[in-house]
């Protein structure tokens, strides 16, 4: 966040892969001391279930990228977390974003508990994420803005049609463009940081052990499981053509052939993959080095050897670059 003295977000630079995983912590601390401070207000007698609210919240103690907030906290209920931006705007400078609203769901009943705030904690850095990026979105130059403003529209299409579709073949695909975005991807690496920073008992030693409850290794495993059955499909020609035609009707591309569109699916997932492989391990090996975590023997590093079996697969890398020159 702090390169050359001087705030990320102040530099009107976009650092996806790194994110704000440096610094949401003083912000999530001031946000949720504030959310348990105010009435809880019963939204479902029967549940007793309750919604914490902080409208037109300003942040006092953080010199951040936001500036006021929304926040509405549902507990004791299963759901998406949002972030939304349709009605942010910006101080004059742009520095600030106003107005930014957030969605967060937890299971626990309560959010003063510690598995509520642990909840939310998670859920928050994965939010903050998105909107971090939104905001360094307006800072960028127009051509920019255009193009990502397209890429959130197909984002926000590909869920929409997520939500509707009810052949098992439509849901898998919309949700692994979904888990395919680069923002998303990004965003749970900042989940997963927190829940590292949560779960002190694990380390460079054992991380292998709880790796099915990390959130960013959930996803890489998800996108894995997606490719094989899109990589399978281009041996059967009309399941291919089935494929690139919900790819192109996400885009709005009807015009583009269903080879292309699938070409350009299969070629998505394999780079979500990767993306998701580098950026677990590194979450992995910044949050170890930042919690005092790693190895103080000298036996062999473990992230390393799985960096390099998992990551650096040239076999991959090649089959991605052949991929995307094919069209």
């Amino acid at each position: 966040m702090y390169p050359y003295q001087t705030p990320l977000w102040k530099t009107n630079r976009l650092d996806e892969s790194k994110g704000i995983v440096d610094d949401y912590l003083p912000i999530i601390d001031e946000l949720y001391n504030a959310l348990i401070h105010t009435e809880r207000i019963p939204f479902n007698d029967e549940g007793g279930y309750f919604a914490y609210l902080l409208s037109d919240y300003k942040l006092q103690n953080q010199d951040v990228f936001l500036g006021s907030v929304k926040i509405t906290v549902l507990s004791g209920i299963l759901g998406d977390n949002n972030f939304y931006g349709n009605d942010v705007f910006f101080s004059r400078d742009g520095e600030k974003m106003m107005n930014a609203r957030f969605v967060i769901r937890i299971k626990d009943k309560y959010l003063e508990t510690e598995n509520g705030k642990n909840e939310f904690y998670e859920s928050m850095a994965h939010e903050l994420q998105h909107a971090y990026r939104f905001h360094c979105i307006f800072l960028s130059s127009d051509n920019y803005k255009d193009e990502e403003m397209e890429k959130m529209h197909r984002y926000a299409v590909g869920i929409n049609k997520l939500k509707n579709a009810t052949r098992t073949v439509d849901i898998d695909t919309y949700q692994a463009y979904y888990l395919s975005d680069r923002n998303e991807i990004s965003s749970e690496a900042n989940r997963l940081y927190e829940f590292l920073r949560q779960h002190e008992d694990i380390g460079e030693w054992n991380f292998q052990d709880h790796l099915e409850e990390m959130p960013l290794y959930v996803t890489m495993v998800s996108l894995r499981a997606f490719y094989k059955n899109v990589d399978e499909a281009k041996r059967n020609r009309e399941m291919a053509e089935y494929l690139g035609n919900i790819l192109n009707s996400i885009e709005r591309n009807q015009g583009r052939s269903p080879s292309v569109g699938y070409t350009k699916l299969r070629g998505r997932i394999l780079s979500g993959l990767l993306f998701s492989k580098r950026l677990l391990y590194r979450t992995l090996i910044k949050a170890f080095d930042d919690f005092g975590r790693r190895q103080q023997n000298p036996r062999p590093n473990r992230i390393n050897d799985l960096l390099k079996e998992k990551i650096e697969n040239e076999k991959e890398f090649d089959l991605l670059r052949e991929i995307f020159n094919k069209h």
